[in-house]
């Protein structure tokens, strides 16, 4: 790698020199590689030759000797190798691979054992000896093995001549190929340098006066004139361009200052025209005189949409949108624009369900509100073009972690829209078509400004459509872990340790739940978990329920209509109080997770607190910890042991809520920020 980055910050002279150098150096190299090998190939094949030759000559000299058993035959036989000086040792086995008669240079040398002899030819370099096996055969019959081992000096003397040779060859073919490159790399470097000193001077004076003397009509000749006739452009469009770019700046002045004007003016009376319809509203109205309060909100809201639509639009054409940077809930921001928008879709007759992976991080780093935008814009676009069927919202973790993104996901059972349309619906001021602006309404700003805010962020947006099934429209932003999310953030709460216990939990719950999906899946899990569970839908429910009947546990809904719960709450342990009845523990289920909202459900007598969503592990602990039949249950980290109502027996003399004698601050801060 440090060649290569190297070679790119050298200069276009020396990239020549080494590149033809190189390239010489190479060629030669292989060149003589290949010829130094064909001569190693050459003289081991001459050796083999040479020596199988001779060794058949003691082979058809020793067949009588085998025949007739006479050893001193073969030895003279043997002896006649004395003449050659490069061989070692030499022997004649029988065909039991024992030696017949053998001869050596020296008594040191001993023939190979025996038992790794074969009766088939066969030669072994070795570093220093040449082994030869030649089998003796007469009238296709094996008589014996002829052993011949030679001395490689006489091959390592040629092969050194070789190479002495091959290096002087290439010693001399660099010194031309550096000769070589230092003449070329002058008649192709000298025009472009003098091209890229003129770029040089160019970007540092800005004169674009400056032309360039050609050298040659070759290729880099017609470089030469494409520059200078690229100069000769750019110097008359710099002078249009100062002038344009003056009223430019004019333009966007103008331009930003009445966005602003309009931006007040516009809103002005809108929160006149919306707060007297709110008040009006509170007011004693016939039928028909509080439906047209209700048009007149229900219009001026949608009006407000349309006007925030345009002013984001022109922000984001003028480049004056800037993003926040400020630590947030993904998670938070997920359930609580469903559950702003779940009123909508039950109006409808829709389901509304969200779904988020668990690997989602707890606290990032962005812009919650834009994100926020983006989302309940397509959520709001999947209620609005749905009539029967459900919607989905899910987040996860993308599949390639590296990139460290977030994927959002809205999906419903709608209209769906067409492929060849799935493109235009992202473009300013468009729709699937003509009919769908007329049915449903709109300006066709919502998707362009959610890409183009998703685009802002640093991520990528697109859908997923059949027509008359539905749609699904993804996006992903990048996730920038926040500096906080190891400091105790939401689902991270300092809870005792606990044994795992799968056993069932007989405890008899009471959910309290407006919002059907959440109330289908705390139900099933409870239930999963081997409880008998009991669900209504409203506060004032809750209540009769926890009057007729006695409850383990109760899991309590915040935002709900007609009677939220902590209004419910606070009748539940009212009515516990003068009926001298042991407090229930009452657990707030709310996607609301601000410092307020837990100090709120605090002061109003809940026990604890489990956010949305929550998974079946955290249901399991808060009955072990709340419910007096659960195996290894534990103390609330809210409520110190000494301070919970006794397991069985009269109920504590105290009946104020339990939290009362703590300082509400010190228990949220206790608690942390949670989802």
């Amino acid at each position: 790698m440090n060649f290569f980055f190297n070679f790119n910050r050298r200069s276009i002279r020396s990239k020549l020199i080494q590149v033809i150098f190189s390239t010489s150096l190479l060629t030669a190299l292989l060149t003589t590689i290949f010829f130094v090998g064909l001569d190693i190939y050459s003289l081991r094949y001459d050796m083999v030759r040479d020596l199988t030759g001779l060794a058949r000559v003691i082979g058809i000299n020793s067949t009588a000797p085998l025949e007739f058993l006479d050893p001193g035959a073969a030895a003279e036989v043997l002896a006649s190798l004395g003449s050659k000086p490069h061989i070692r040792q030499a022997a004649i086995y029988d065909t039991r691979g024992n030696i017949f008669s053998r001869f050596s240079t020296s008594s040191r040398l001993a023939p190979p054992p025996a038992h790794l002899q074969a009766l088939e030819q066969q030669a072994i370099f070795t570093s220093r000896h040449l082994e030869l096996y030649v089998p003796i055969t007469e009238n296709k019959k094996k008589l014996g093995l002829v052993f011949i081992q030679a001395d490689l000096g006489e091959f390592y003397d040629k092969l050194e001549g070789y190479g002495i040779m091959a290096g002087i060859i290439l010693l001399l073919a660099l010194i031309f190929a550096w000769f070589i490159s230092l003449r070329l790399q002058q008649k192709i470097s000298a025009p472009i340098i003098s091209l890229a000193q003129s770029m040089a001077l160019v970007r540092d004076t800005k004169d674009y006066s400056v032309r360039v003397r050609k050298q040659s009509d070759d290729e880099l000749g017609g470089l030469v004139d494409g520059f200078n006739t690229m100069l000769d452009h750019i110097q008359r469009y710099d002078r249009e361009a100062m002038a344009a770019k003056e009223m430019a700046e004019k333009a966007n002045r103008a331009k930003s200052e009445f966005l602003a004007h309009m931006s007040h003016e516009i809103r002005t009376p809108m929160n006149g025209i919306l707060g007297l319809a709110e008040l009006l509203g509170d007011t004693p109205l016939d039928e028909r005189q509080r439906q047209y309060v209700q048009t007149i909100t229900h219009s001026g809201h949608r009006l407000l949409n349309i006007i925030n639509d345009i002013l984001d639009f022109s922000k984001i054409e003028a480049g004056r949108l800037e993003l926040e940077k400020v630590d947030f809930s993904p998670r938070k921001v997920v359930t609580e624009t469903v559950d702003m928008l779940s009123g909508q879709a039950r109006r409808k007759g829709l389901e509304i369900d969200c779904r988020i992976d668990e690997a989602v991080p707890e606290l990032v780093r962005g812009d919650p509100e834009r994100l926020r935008q983006v989302l309940a814009n397509l959520v709001g676009n999947a209620i609005k073009f749905t009539n029967r069927g459900k919607i989905s919202v899910s987040l996860k973790r993308c599949a390639d972690n590296a990139a460290n993104r977030l994927y959002f996901r809205v999906s419903d059972t709608g209209i769906g829209i067409p492929a060849a349309r799935q493109e235009k619906i992202f473009k300013p001021f468009a729709q699937a078509d003509s009919h769908t602006n007329r049915f449903f309404g709109g300006t066709g700003l919502g998707l362009s400004i959610a890409r183009q805010l998703v685009e802002i962020m640093g991520g990528e947006i697109g859908v997923e459509s059949r027509e008359n099934e539905g749609s699904s429209f993804w996006f992903t932003i990048p996730c920038e872990t926040a500096a906080k999310a190891a400091d105790g953030y939401p689902g991270s709460w300092p809870q005792p340790a606990q044994k795992a216990d799968n056993r069932p939990i007989r405890a008899r719950v009471l959910v309290v739940e407006d919002n059907p999906t959440n109330l289908l899946v705390a139900c099933d899990m409870l239930k999963k978990l081997g409880c008998a569970v009991t669900a209504v839908e409203d506060g004032s429910q809750a209540v009769k329920a926890c009057e007729k009947h006695e409850y383990d546990l109760v899991f309590m809904d915040c935002q709900m209509p007609e009677m939220d719960g902590y209004r419910a709450t606070e009748k539940i342990r009212e009515r516990e109080k003068s009926n001298g009845r042991k407090p229930v523990p009452i657990i707030a289920l709310t996607a609301h997770a601000t410092l307020e909202i837990r100090e709120r459900c605090l002061r109003t007598g809940m026990s604890d607190y489990l956010s949305k969503p929550f998974r079946e592990k955290e249901l399991r602990k808060i009955l072990h910890r709340w419910f007096p039949a659960a195996p290894d249950s534990s103390p609330s980290p809210l409520t110190p042991e000494r301070d919970r109502p006794a397991r069985t027996g009269k109920p504590p003399t105290n009946n104020k809520p339990r939290f009362s004698h703590l300082d509400l601050k010190a228990a949220a801060d206790f608690l942390g920020p949670h989802n």
